[in-house]
């Protein structure tokens, strides 16, 4: 028979999260023989958490309002032997907003400004490109020519009186 442990013996530690951030999981490591049979969370008012067994979701990371909390599990095995291991969470404010997450992939929908200004500015570029390359089309197109213009007799007549 052994208590619970925690697999990284690690009682304290600091997780580091960008603002924004979804779907980041907190791993409540423990072990033992037997197995721990209650994993339970406590926090310090966390507002958007998803609680799975060992396992707890930051649904979406907030500098505002997760940074610095503190999350603390705790295991217990059917000899109400304890461990517990506490996270301290910090948020950089630097966003994650318009990064991928890991586990699923998705994004919130919305574009960061510098996106929206790399896009804008290549439209931009595109559309002054095409009119550029018409405009060099057209000019070499005018200048390969040769205009071959044929005077009627009554055209050589007008041109005659007007010059005499």
């Amino acid at each position: 028979m052994l208590p619970p442990r925690l697999e990284s013996n690690q009682q304290n530690v600091d997780v580091t999260f960008k603002d924004g951030d979804k779907n980041q999981r907190l791993i409540c490591d423990v072990t033992g023989d037997p197995l721990p049979i209650q994993v339970t969370w406590s926090h310090s008012g966390l507002p958007t958490i998803l609680v799975e067994g060992n396992v707890l979701t930051l649904l979406r990371v907030s500098a505002q309002s997760d940074n610095g909390s503190f999350v603390r599990c705790t295991a217990k095995n059917q000899f109400e032997q304890i461990i517990s291991k506490s996270f301290h969470i910090l948020v950089d404010e630097r966003s994650g907003d318009a990064e991928e997450s890991e586990d699923d992939g998705s994004t919130d929908g919305q574009l960061s400004t510098t996106s929206i200004f790399i896009i804008v500015g290549a439209l931009i570029l595109t559309a002054f490109l095409a009119v550029g390359l018409v405009f060099l089309y057209c000019k070499f197109l005018k200048l390969d020519r040769t205009v071959n213009t044929f005077l009627t007799d009554k055209d050589v007549v007008e041109i005659g009186r007007t010059h005499v």
